[in-house]
């Protein structure tokens, strides 16, 4: 039976793409179908990609399930620049993100992220990638990493990546290697050296999974001779069992070695099981955070929602209260206004009654001024009539002129 050999220089890094959300609905160009491409780049210029299988676009705002699992071979703690873009099936780049691997998978439990992919006009999707890295490990008769490579595994071809997919999707089978895509465009607002960097190293790609091919072909070879090897020391062990006819013993130094590697791979199994149902439960609990999050910002949103609309509602009863008593201000103010103008007519008729009245007593005063003056001058006639006849005489024209005067005066009778 082979083994497991782990590699404490080299770290696998789970990139999970869950889902993915189209703000503004399915971007031109992605009518018949999208592909996602992952692109990692070395400090020292090498370079990996890896494509999705293709997807469509749901509707406007409405998560679409990706279920995009990415298995990323690297040196531990490895500064690698990171690409992750979307481009129709033409190859042409429709948005893209710009990040590092250590802002993804910075330990062995799965981070939730939101990743914006853009373009010159802004965002274009959203994408939820949940990421993780542990240290790598192999069966023992796999081949040697090469330090500082940096590759994208098969988990049809690789132990570690097909024992994690089996954990995070029980029910679905391991996919097998996917075909090449259609040679991409550059991306744009990018530099062109490393924008052109995924069609140039097609061909370096092609070589190596060729290389891979032949490498896995030794592998199982190497396999098949370790398991008849295995068989032969297992039927040289049971030849070493002691016999019931000649009481032979098996070496003990060989059953103790045996012995100390069956409970290494054991040890090693359980570690690995232990490792995966981990990161299996930690990716349960991100969804599960996920769902409060979601939940407790639904709440969130719907508790605003009543609020705004209790909010409008006592700003509606306030401005009715305003309006009416705005309007019982008003109807009190023209019920004064009437009122002083009922007054002032009053007050002018008083007034003027008044009025009227002192010029009726006026006239009476009037004329009985005049009458007695009438009578006065009446009396005088007389007297003067009794002390001499020529003087009567004489006043009797200014006398009889007196008494026209008094007859043709107003309300005077003769």
């Amino acid at each position: 039976m082979s083994g497991i050999r782990h590699d404490k220089s080299a770290q696998l890094c789970v990139l999970l793409a869950d889902t993915i959300v189209f703000p503004e609905g399915n971007p031109p160009g992605g009518e018949d179908g999208m592909v996602c491409h992952w692109y990692v780049t070395m400090p020292d210029g090498k370079t990996t990609h890896l494509p999705s299988d293709i997807f469509l676009a749901a509707k406007r705002g409405v998560k679409a399930q990706l279920d995009w699992c990415a298995f990323l071979v690297i040196d531990t703690g490895a500064e690698a620049d990171l690409r992750l873009t979307i481009a129709d099936l033409a190859g042409t780049h429709l948005g893209a993100y710009f990040g590092n691997i250590k802002q993804l998978a910075k330990s062995d439990q799965f981070d939730i992220r939101q990743l914006t992919l853009q373009n010159v006009k802004g965002a274009v999707a959203t994408i939820t990638i949940r990421a993780a890295a542990q240290m790598r490990w192999t069966k023992a008769a796999a081949a040697q990493r090469e330090p500082g490579s940096c590759e994208f595994l098969t988990p049809a071809k690789d132990a570690q990546s097909a024992h994690i997919w089996q954990f995070l999707f029980p029910n679905r089978a391991i996919p097998a290697a996917g075909a090449a895509r259609t040679e991409l465009k550059t991306i744009k607002e990018e530099p062109e050296a490393e924008a052109s960097a995924p069609s140039t190293n097609k061909a370096e790609e092609e070589k190596a999974s060729d290389a891979e091919g032949e490498e896995q072909e030794e592998e199982e070879e190497e396999e098949e001779e370790e398991e008849e090897e295995a068989e032969e020391e297992d039927q040289e062990a049971d030849e070493q069992v002691p016999d019931a006819t000649t009481g032979q013993m098996a070496e003990p130094e060989e059953a103790a070695e045996k012995q100390l590697a069956a409970k290494e791979q054991v040890n090693m199994e359980t570690e690995r099981e232990a490792a995966s149902q981990a990161q299996a439960q930690a990716l349960q609990v991100a969804r599960e955070r996920e769902a409060q999050e979601q939940e407790a910002k639904r709440e969130a949103q719907e508790r605003e929602q009543r609020e705004i609309k209790e909010r409008e509602a006592r700003e509606r009863e306030l401005r009715e209260l305003r309006e009416r008593e705005e309007r019982e201000r008003a109807e009190h103010a023209e019920q004064q206004r009437q009122l002083r103008e009922a007054s002032e007519q009053e007050a002018r008729a008083q007034q003027e009654s008044q009025e009227a009245k002192a010029r009726e007593a006026e006239g009476q005063r009037q004329l009985e001024k005049r009458r007695t003056h009438g009578r006065a001058s009446k009396v005088e006639e007389k007297r003067d009539s009794s002390t001499s006849r020529p003087e009567h005489i004489q006043a009797e024209a200014p006398s009889r002129n007196v008494e026209k005067r008094a007859s043709s005066a107003p309300g005077t009778s003769k």
